[in-house]
């Protein structure tokens, strides 16, 4: 395991210190944005670090899914339905320095899907990182090209990870990947199952570096709220501007002193 993830995934309040690119953390259209992009109900733990694979392929998803042992001790949860025909898939981990990750088995874009759509059916804004899986064999349409630069506008940190279908790649395939996806200044990786160790060193490392940083603010008002009341749930009451508020929980993210007031999020 990696020292610095184990670490980070320990001591981060992961409810109040959202990434940064959650809905709740974009004030250019107000507060319009969670409602545009509500968050699913499948990974409706706050206090969890939710990752996602995603991909043309679910061979592709099936192979990594079957790697993740050699990681750690993981246990495939039930599927949540989306929509008929449609699941996300949980894989926790049970580990206790890795117990917070959950990573989930997202389906495919449908053919009548745009980006934004997909985007906003799976809550990938209230995912912390991607792993957009495919092959030789199951190459990235272009709706999965056009769905890369959805993402990286929304700025979802992603990894493009071509795994292999067979015991070997040759040099000239993957040489003719790694251009294509030049093309499109996108960083491609290359997991091969049989020899995993190195590819899954580096991409843990840059994994935690992403996340790391897409979560590195947390601001004053939090600072000035215990740890045994930051990041609880509270419901709120006897507010006079905005009594429709009233009887409706949230979560406690901090105390503002210039108002005398705790900040809580809906």
């Amino acid at each position: 395991h990696n020292s610095a993830l184990a670490e980070y995934l320990e001591n981060q309040n992961l409810e109040v210190v959202l990434p940064k690119h959650a809905p709740q953390r974009d004030y250019s259209i107000g507060d319009k944005k969670p409602a545009m992009y509500p968050r699913p109900s499948f990974c409706w733990e706050a206090y969890k670090m939710h990752l996602a694979m995603i991909g043309p392929s679910s061979a592709c998803r099936k192979q990594v899914a079957e790697f993740l042992p050699k990681i750690a001790p993981v246990f495939r949860g039930p599927g949540v339905r989306l929509a008929p025909g449609r699941e996300a898939v949980p894989y926790h981990f049970f580990d206790e320095t890795l117990h917070r990750l959950v990573l989930w088995d997202l389906p495919e874009v449908t053919y009548r899907q745009n980006s934004e759509d997909y985007i906003r059916e799976l809550g990938l804004l209230y995912i912390d990182c991607v792993f957009m899986l495919f092959s030789e064999k199951y190459v990235l349409t272009d709706v999965y090209s056009k769905l890369i630069v959805a993402m990286a506008l929304h700025g979802i940190p992603f990894f493009a990870i071509c795994t292999m279908s067979g015991d070997a790649l040759d040099e000239e395939s993957w040489r003719r990947l790694q251009s294509d996806f030049q093309r499109k200044d996108v960083q491609v990786r290359m997991f091969n199952p049989n020899k995993p160790e190195e590819f899954m060193t580096t991409l843990i490392n840059e994994f935690y570096k992403e996340v790391s940083w897409n979560r590195d603010f947390r601001s004053d008002v939090a600072d000035a709220v215990g740890d045994d009341i930051l990041g609880q749930t509270v419901r709120i009451k006897n507010l006079e501007k905005k009594p429709e508020l009233n009887g409706r929980c949230g979560v406690c993210i901090g105390y503002d002193k210039e108002t005398s007031r705790y900040r809580v999020r809906l």
